[in-house]
């Protein structure tokens, strides 16, 4: 990516092509089912219409990232660390259950009556206001579904509060989010045409959204949760999903297509793996059996660390590291960030990695509760996220790497370890 203030259509294609490369990504992805269930709740839907939805969608969530580039930019503080409280989490996860349990027809979610009538006066030529409800959507999308701020939204934010440009972080922030969206129109536009209209299949694709929307909120909540009861969540919703989807009804006239039916099997099949995964303690959903091979970590991750707990304990660590003559590392860490735990399960549980710190004073700031002395250590060091983690040299200055900038990658952390060591 390319930040060139007197190249500013070059700087928004550079972000533009960096959001395309970001939509295949987990901070994209989840948005998907939201898209689709509202475009399945939609009883006349062509291309064009659903082409329009989307595209409302999508600008909403285009907007939304702009005035998180403007606030930055102005304030230089941010708003991600807030939404990732447990509360936050929390709430909005019932949200999406509440989502899904509609979809499976308990009960309707909708506005208020006046709310309806005022929206239907203000859009007369849409039904029921469906253009400010997509809007709405794709703001609560953008700020929900986001997991632990992806590296390159944290560089990019970093750069705007340190220049104080806040109209460049707007415009650079909003191109990034356009090239995010692109997949989002095109599958819209694909869904409009594909979807089916009525019969049916029209209640199994909205169960299947409902079970979407239940997934989401297990994403969400497995930042809080112990990793084994997440794995048994997953487990629970494949195995049933499949079961209440009719993978296996093997009646003529209720039956699944074949490949389908084949493919929900594996799915149940996948979903009895995680929950023997799960009864044996693992919490990983892509290794839920754990790995033979993989040699067990020297220590616990968070027992390479020491605490530091303000401003003036990290500060007399790292000058206790720098009179020792060690580079240092610091990490700020928070026990409800996902990426926070995939980071010491890939890589600072690795025992080669664990060799190399050794040779480091790692320090730990753990955000999972905050107070005013930590918050002020966010501030200072203008944390947008967790995991951020910042690197000293032996002479006690710090190190302007990223190495996270193709996520939570050995890797790349490695090499940094390497070259400070």
């Amino acid at each position: 990516m390319m930040i060139i203030q007197s190249h500013i259509l070059l700087t928004m294609l550079s972000f533009f092509g960096a959001g395309l490369l970001l939509a295949f990504t987990p901070c994209v992805l989840p948005m998907v089912p939201i898209l689709s269930a509202i475009l399945a709740g939609e009883e006349k839907m062509g291309s064009k219409r659903a082409f329009q939805l989307s595209l409302t969608f999508v600008l909403s969530m285009a907007f939304t990232y702009a005035g998180a580039g403007l606030l930055a930019g102005y304030f230089g503080g941010t708003v991600q660390t807030a939404l990732q409280q447990p509360w936050v989490i929390g709430g909005f996860s019932l949200i999406f259950v509440l989502m899904a349990f509609s979809m499976f027809g308990f009960f309707n979610l909708s506005l208020p009556r006046f709310l309806q009538n005022w929206m239907q006066s203000s859009s007369s030529k849409q039904k029921g206001g469906s253009y400010l409800g997509v809007a709405v959507m794709g703001f609560l999308s953008t700020l929900i579904a986001s997991p632990c701020v992806t590296a390159p939204l944290v560089s990019v934010l970093t750069y705007i509060s340190q220049t104080g440009d806040a109209l460049l972080g707007g415009v650079i922030l909003f191109s990034l989010s356009l090239g995010m969206g692109v997949p989002l129109l095109l599958f819209g536009l694909g869904q409009g045409a594909l979807l089916p209209k009525s019969g049916p299949w029209m209640n199994k694709v909205k169960q299947l959204f409902g079970l979407m929307m239940l997934g989401l909120a297990i994403w969400m909540l497995s930042r809080l949760l112990p990793g084994t009861l997440t794995l048994f969540l997953w487990s629970a919703l494949l195995i049933v999903g499949v079961v209440a989807l009719g993978g296996f009804e093997f009646q003529p006239e209720r039956r699944l297509p074949p490949l389908i039916q084949g493919l929900s099997i594996l799915v149940f099949l996948y979903g009895c793996v995680l929950l023997v995964g799960a009864a044996s303690g693992h919490d990983q959903v892509w290794r839920p059996l754990g790995s033979i091979s993989a040699p067990a970590a020297v220590v616990a991750p968070a027992d390479l660390f020491i605490q530091a707990y303000n401003m003036q304990d990290l500060q007399e660590k790292l000058d206790e590291a720098k009179k020792n003559n060690k580079p240092a590392l610091v990490e700020f860490f928070a026990a409800w960030c996902g990426t926070c735990r995939d980071f010491d399960a890939q890589v600072l549980s690795d025992p080669a990695i664990q060799a190399r710190m050794k040779n480091f004073t790692a320090i730990r700031v753990d955000l999972t509760t905050k107070n005013d002395a930590l918050m002020k250590m966010i501030e200072h060091y203008r944390v947008f996220g967790t995991p951020t983690v910042l690197f000293y040299n032996r002479q006690g200055q710090a190190v302007p790497v990223q190495p996270f900038n193709r996520g939570v990658s050995k890797e790349d952390f490695d090499k940094i370890l390497s070259k400070l060591s």
